[in-house]
C-alpha cells in the first residue's frame, strides 16, 4: 500500500471503487448560504475536493449536503452534476412538511440518493423527543415516496440514543430505511472523556446502545472526523479501542467517510489551502482497510433505492494518512493492538450469547467476499439439521419469514438472513455469483404479478409485463412495459396489432418472442413475435389444428430455434379468459420451419416455466398444481416440484422423467437455464440458482422480502433482472456468465 507524492497527485492507497462515504462541498460565490445558518465555512470548491479525491485514489464520493445552505438543494444538485452522476451520489435535505413527489424525483434525477434529519429545524438538538418526532416524519417521507433512500442523523448526545432505539427497531428499520450516524456516533476517544470514565471508552453514556444498534443491524456508523472525538491529533491513537468495539460489534455496520474539508472548530483544511487555515495544525484521517462504503447507484424514484451498505471483515490495522504542515504525504501503518476481550468491557447488551448462539447456524464467509458490497450469509445445513425449541414454517414462506420460533439464537439468525442479499447453501454459489454483485430495485411498482422479461440486447431495454388482476381492466392488459436499463426510465407500449396478456417473453434472433393467455371469450392464447424497434406484432401461432390453447404460461426457444410452449389452466383460473380449458395443462413442441404442433407432455396439475438446457438434451419443468381456483388459494398438497426430461434428437418426444427438486420454499414459476447450464428459478423470496444435476439449491438471490416477490428472470452477460410483486430488481456485476449463445 502506497501513496505517491503530492506532486504526481495519484495514490494507491483506495482500491478502484472505494468510496468515500461523507464530505461537502461549500462555494457561497456560486450559491448564497442560508440567512439562518449555524455555520460559516469558508470556500471548499469543487476543485479543491477533486485534487484531494486523487491524492488518495479515491474513485466514488457521497456528498453531503452542508447545513449552511440550509433545506434548498440546488447547490447539491449542481455540485453532483458537476462531479458526475457515475461517481458522486447525494445525500440532501428536505422540510417533510412541504416537500413534495414531484421535489423528491427531482433530487432523485440530480443523483441525490438520502436525506439529513435536520434536527435545526426541529430545535431539536437537545430534546429527544423532538428528535423522535424529526426521525418518524423524514423517515415517512421517503419511505413513501423514495423507499430505500438512506437517512443520516447526527447526534450529539449519545445519551439520548437509549430513548430513540424504540423509533429506530420498532419503525426505521422495519420500513427499509438505512439510519446512518456520523464520525463515530460521537462517542468520544479517552482524551476526550469525564474524568468518572477513568480512559475506558465502554464506560461512557450512550455506549451500550449505540454498540445493540450496531450489533443488530438498526445504525451504520460513519468512522469519519476522528478531531471531532479525540484530543490526540495527529494520529488519535486513543480511538483504536473504539474502532475496535465497532468493527467487533458489527463490521457490515462500518463506513469510512474523509468529512473533507473538515470543518470541525471552525478549522477548514483543504489539501491545496494556504495560509492560516491549513496553519492550525495537522489533520489526520483513519481508513480502515477493506471497510467498503456505500455504492449508491442510480435507480428510479419513487422506486425503491437500496444501497449496498456493505463492510466486511477489516484488517486489525489502521492506515493513516497525515498532511503536515509542509505539504508532504507519507502512509503510517499502525499496527493496531487490539486489547485482549478480557482486558475491554463487554460491548454487548445481554443478548450477547443469543448473538453466538446465531453464528452456530452461519458458516464463516470466504475471502472472497472481503471487499463485497452486498450482504451475504453462508447458512450451516449441518446446524440447520437439529433446531432447539418449538419451530414452524408453512410450505410458502421462506424460512427466515416465520416468526414462530421459540429460541432466540435460531430466530435472530433467521432475523440477519431476512436482511442478506445473498443466501448461499453450497459453497459453489460464491464463485458463481462473485464478490462484486449487487441488487438494486431499480423500479418499485405495484405489488401484483409482474411477468414475461426478457433483455433485448439490441435497444438495451427489458421488455416485461403486469399481468392479471387487479391491474390493467380488470386484469386484461393490452400493453407492456419497456425498461430502459442504463437510465432505468420506465415507458409503456402498445404494439400494432396490440397484444394481449402477454405472460412469457424470449428473445431471439432480434425479435421479442412472447405467448399471452389470450383475451375474454374473444381470443386464445397465441406465440407471436415483436419487432423492438417498430413495435409490429406477426401472430406465428394461435390454434392446435382448430382445437383454441387453454392460454400459453412460457415459452422458450432451443438453440435450433424450435419452439416449447406451456399451456397451463392460470389465465382462466384467474378470470383474463372465459372460455374453459379445452384439455389438462400441455407443453407443445413446435418445430420451427414447419410449425408441426405435438403435444410433448401433459398434467392433471399446471405448467408453468420451461427451460432447455445449452445443450439442448434437458427439458426443465416447474410443476405448479399448488395454485386452485375459485376460489383463488395455495394448495400445500398439490404439485410444486421441478421435473427434467431428456429430449430425443428429433426433439419431439420426452423422456425419463425425473423429480429434480421441491423449492424450499413458495413454487418455481419463472425459469431460465444460464450459458454454463445453472438453473434459475423465481421462487418467491428471491430467485434460487439450481446444480441441474443434483436438483440441489446452491443459493438464493433475495428481493428484499416482505410483499416481493421474484416471478422470473432475464440474463444479460454478467448481470440479470428479476420481475415480480414489487416491481424490478437489477442483479449486476455477476461472476458467471448468464446470457446464452443463442
Amino acid at each position: 500500500m502506497t501513496v505517491a507524492s503530492q506532486n504526481n497527485a495519484v495514490a494507491e492507497l483506495f482500491p478502484h471503487g472505494c468510496w468515500d462515504a461523507h464530505h461537502h462541498i461549500f462555494d457561497p460565490a456560486q450559491f448564497a448560504y442560508a440567512p439562518d445558518r449555524h455555520l460559516t465555512p469558508p470556500p471548499a470548491t469543487i476543485e479543491q475536493f477533486i485534487n484531494f479525491k486523487k491524492s488518495l485514489g479515491i474513485t466514488n464520493s457521497v456528498l453531503t449536503h452542508g447545513l449552511s445552505y440550509g433545506a434548498n438543494v440546488e447547490s447539491l444538485k449542481s455540485f453532483v452534476k458537476l462531479l458526475g452522476q457515475s461517481s458522486t451520489k447525494g445525500i440532501g435535505v428536505i422540510d417533510p412538511e412541504t416537500v413534495t413527489r414531484e421535489e423528491l424525483q427531482e433530487m432523485h434525477n440530480a443523483g441525490i440518493r438520502g436525506i439529513r434529519v435536520n434536527v435545526y429545524k426541529y430545535k431539536a438538538m437537545h430534546d429527544a423527543e423532538l428528535q423522535k418526532v424529526a426521525l418518524r416524519e423524514h423517515a415517512h417521507m421517503i419511505g413513501k415516496h423514495c423507499p430505500g433512500w438512506t437517512m443520516a442523523f447526527t447526534q450529539t448526545h449519545p445519551e439520548f440514543w437509549k430513548d430513540l432505539r424504540s423509533v429506530i427497531e420498532q419503525e426505521i428499520t422495519p420500513a427499509g430505511i438505512r439510519l446512518i450516524t456520523d464520525h463515530f456516533a460521537l462517542l468520544k476517544g479517552p482524551s476526550m472523556l469525564p474524568p468518572e470514565c477513568e480512559g475506558d471508552v465502554t464506560r461512557q453514556v450512550g455506549f451500550e446502545d449505540i454498540m445493540d444498534l450496531v450489533r443488530n443491524g438498526h445504525l451504520y456508523v460513519k468512522l469519519s472526523a476522528p478531531y471531532r472525538v479525540s484530543n490526540e491529533a495527529p494520529f488519535y491513537d486513543d480511538l483504536k479501542p473504539l474502532v475496535r468495539a465497532y468493527i467487533d460489534a458489527n463490521p457490515k455496520q462500518v463506513l469510512w467517510g474523509s468529512d473533507w474539508p473538515h470543518t470541525p472548530r471552525m478549522k477548514v483544511r483543504t489539501s491545496d489551502s494556504r495560509g492560516e487555515a491549513k496553519a492550525n495544525d495537522r489533520w489526520l484521517e483513519f481508513i480502515p482497510l477493506l471497510v467498503s462504503a456505500p455504492l449508491l447507484s442510480r435507480e428510479s424514484c419513487p422506486g425503491s433505492i437500496r444501497p449496498m451498505l456493505g463492510a466486511p471483515r477489516m484488517a486489525a490495522r489502521i492506515a493513516s494518512i497525515d498532511y503536515g504542515l509542509r505539504g508532504e504525504t507519507g502512509v503510517f501503518n499502525l499496527d493496531v493492538e487490539f486489547l485482549p476481550q478480557e482486558q475491554l468491557r463487554v460491548y454487548s447488551s445481554p443478548n450477547k450469547r443469543d448473538t453466538y448462539n446465531m453464528d452456530v447456524y452461519l458458516n464463516s464467509l470466504p475471502p472472497l467476499l472481503n471487499n463485497s458490497l452486498a450482504k451475504w450469509a453462508y447458512v450451516s445445513l449441518a446446524a440447520f439439521a437439529n433446531l432447539p425449541g418449538q419451530f414452524n414454517r408453512t410450505a410458502f414462506e421462506a424460512p427466515w419469514a416465520t416468526s414462530e420460533i421459540s429460541d432466540e439464537g435460531l430466530s435472530t439468525a433467521l432475523s440477519y438472513l431476512n436482511t442478506t442479499d445473498f443466501v448461499a447453501y453450497d459453497s459453489r454459489f460464491f464463485d458463481i455469483i462473485g464478490p462484486n454483485a449487487t441488487v438494486e430495485h431499480v423500479q418499485k411498482l405495484a405489488y401484483q404479478v409482474h411477468e414475461a422479461p426478457c433483455y433485448i440486447k439490441d435497444t438495451n431495454q427489458l421488455f416485461f409485463v403486469e399481468w392479471g388482476p387487479p391491474g390493467g381492466d380488470d386484469g386484461i392488459h393490452s400493453w407492456q412495459y419497456l425498461l430502459d436499463v442504463e437510465t432505468n426510465t420506465l415507458h409503456n407500449i402498445t404494439t400494432d396489432p396490440p397484444t394481449y396478456n402477454v405472460h412469457g417473453c424470449v428473445y431471439y434472433n432480434h425479435s421479442i418472442h412472447v405467448v399471452t393467455d389470450g383475451y375474454s371469450d374473444l381470443q386464445t392464447g397465441e406465440l407471436a413475435k415483436i419487432d423492438p424497434h417498430s413495435h409490429e406484432k406477426t401472430t406465428l401461432l394461435n390454434n392446435y389444428l382448430v382445437q383454441p390453447f387453454a392460454g400459453f404460461n412460457d415459452l422458450e426457444i432451443d438453440r435450433e430455434g424450435n419452439f416449447w410452449l406451456t399451456d397451463s389452466r392460470s389465465g382462466w383460473g384467474r378470470q383474463i379468459v372465459e372460455f374453459t380449458p379445452p384439455t389438462n395443462p400441455s407443453v407443445y413442441f413446435v418445430e420451427k420451419s414447419t410449425f408441426r404442433t405435438k403435444v410433448v407432455y401433459s398434467t392433471t396439475g399446471n405448467t408453468n416455466g420451461v427451460a432447455i438446457s445449452p445443450d439442448g438434451n434437458t427439458l426443465f419443468i416447474p410443476e405448479t398444481g399448488v395454485s386452485k381456483y375459485f376460489p383463488k388459494r395455495t394448495d400445500p398438497y398439490g404439485m410444486r416440484q421441478l421435473s427434467a426430461f431428456d429430449v430425443s434428437k428429433a426433439g419431439s418426444v420426452l423422456s425419463n422423467q425425473r423429480f429434480l427438486t421441491n423449492p424450499i420454499s413458495y413454487f418455481y414459476d419463472g425459469v431460465r437455464v444460464s450459458r454454463h447450464g445453472l438453473i434459475f428459478c423465481g421462487a418467491g423470496d428471491g430467485v434460487d440458482v439450481l446444480d441441474p444435476d443434483t436438483g440441489n439449491t446452491l443459493g438464493t438471490i433475495r428481493v428484499g422480502g416482505g410483499e416481493n416477490g421474484a416471478v422470473s428472470v432475464a440474463f444479460g452477460e454478467h448481470e440479470l433482472w428479476i420481475v415480480g410483486k414489487g416491481g424490478v430488481w437489477h442483479v449486476k456485476g455477476i461472476q458467471e456468465q448468464l446470457a446464452r449463445e443463442w
